[in-house]
């Protein structure tokens, strides 16, 4: 019999319920007997959720100020950021069950992450590569996640060419893809929840989809959706009870990237040697049709694509700072307001820029917020790998680690970062 991949790794504990307080969960933590004092996971948390006393070590995260993005994680040049959460044994025992009916969702970035770990290029050949050994592996439908994120930008555009009251009541609305920056607004910028879009993030609207009768798979088997993300902070979102339909959560268990790789590997299979096979069409949706995310690679890039499509002027990006997109659309029709649509990376940028946005009555806002830096390829779910990183690192990073040598990338191989332990740490724990 295989070793579970719990018991290689880290201990075999349960995960977190969903009656647990997302709010109150410690997803990554530090490991002290790793630690070397050299600040790296403090500079980079935007939320100042980890701290540095005077002559010891580094706080743990605080679950209360942090947002999940588990950047320190990749930032830490000695592997002391680690995972606490895993649901890798129970996905081991959904995929070894007949009576379970497993339906992988994959990220858009999540490819991109095993060809960073296999060091070779993410074509579209060996994203089939991927989808064909998540079959190996065991999940009876492979889902390409793209298209939950056009079904979110065919919704948020829709708002904004029917004069959506959200759109009227108040000229600025957020997306709520990301949760690092759900979080973010829950803990820091409550005033700003009506703001909020209503939309689902896209890995629970096809959640939802596998679970509402669709899937002709017989009344004897047991659907389960599993999420494949780049994303710590997405193990967060599927806690949220308003990620779910008639009390039914939409996504039973998330992993990252990371997780699954290292499950692969335990089980002896190698994607770049696979023979591969496409994603599966998803019931209701035409899947050869065009993408709005994929042409834009972001739900902001998307609403504008579809927008210019339906009676709207969309001119070129503009782009007002390092980490800020901006784009005002305008209507061919006088009596709809011009939408002017921001893309904005780091949360800690949020601030600023709300305080300086000045309200016009003649146009509205839409505005995605991306917690991670380069957006969800470079999130913290992702393998830790010198290749994917070390350029990205030298440019976008050295002025947050003047220290570090960009010619020298500090980051280590995702085979030596593995969680400790598969259950949350709340915060009456005194241990870090």
């Amino acid at each position: 019999m295989a070793r579970s991949v719990g018991n290689i790794c880290c201990n075999n504990t349960p995960s977190p319920r969903r009656e647990d307080s997302p709010d109150k969960i410690r997803f990554v933590k530090i490991n002290r007997n790793k630690c070397k004092q050299c600040g790296s996971c403090a500079r980079i948390c935007p939320t100042g959720a980890i701290t540095v006393p005077g002559g010891s070590n580094q706080t743990a995260p605080d679950p209360a100020r942090c947002i999940n993005c588990a950047q320190c994680l990749i930032a830490c040049p000695f592997s002391a950021i680690e995972e606490t959460v895993s649901d890798l044994d129970l996905l081991e025992k959904y995929l070894a069950d007949p009576s379970i009916y497993t339906v992988a969702i994959v990220a858009p970035s999540t490819p991109a992450g095993f060809a960073a770990s296999y060091r070779v290029r993410n074509t579209d050949k060996f994203r089939e590569r991927v989808v064909g050994s998540l079959r190996t592996l065991g999940f009876n439908h492979v889902w390409n996640n793209t298209h939950g994120a056009d079904l979110a930008i065919i919704e948020e555009s829709h708002k904004v060419m029917t004069g959506h009251d959200a759109l009227s009541s108040s000229p600025t609305i957020f997306t709520s893809s990301c949760p690092g920056w759900i979080k973010f607004a829950r803990t820091f910028r409550p005033d700003l929840a009506p703001n909020i879009s209503g939309t689902k993030p896209p890995i629970s609207i096809l959640g939802a989809r596998a679970k509402d009768g669709t899937l002709d798979i017989g009344n004897s088997r047991r659907i389960i959706t599993i999420a494949i993300m780049p994303c710590v902070a997405k193990k967060y979102e599927r806690l949220l009870p308003e990620n779910s339909s008639d009390g039914t959560p939409d996504i039973d268990i998330t992993v990252t990237t990371r997780e699954i790789i290292r499950l692969m590997r335990a089980r002896g299979i190698n994607p770049v040697a696979h023979r591969g096979s496409p994603f599966d069409s998803i019931p209701g949706i035409d899947c050869r049709a065009q993408s709005h995310f994929k042409s834009s690679g972001s739900v902001a890039g998307g609403i504008i694509h579809r927008l210019s499509r339906n009676g709207f002027i969309a001119p070129a990006r503009t782009r007002i700072g390092k980490k800020i997109t901006s784009t005002t659309i305008h209507s061919k029709n006088r009596a709809t307001r011009d939408i002017t649509i921001i893309e904005i990376h780091g949360v800690e940028n949020i601030a600023g820029e709300i305080g300086k946005r000045r309200r016009d009555a003649t146009a509205s806002e839409i505005i995605e917020v991306m917690a991670c830096h380069g957006g969800c390829r470079y999130g913290g779910g992702q393998p830790v790998s010198h290749g994917f990183f070390a350029r990205w690192f030298a440019s976008a990073r050295q002025r947050i680690f003047p220290f570090h040598s960009p010619t020298k990338p500090v980051f280590v191989t995702e085979e030596t970062t593995c969680p400790v332990k598969t259950t949350a740490i709340h915060d009456d724990e005194k241990t870090a």
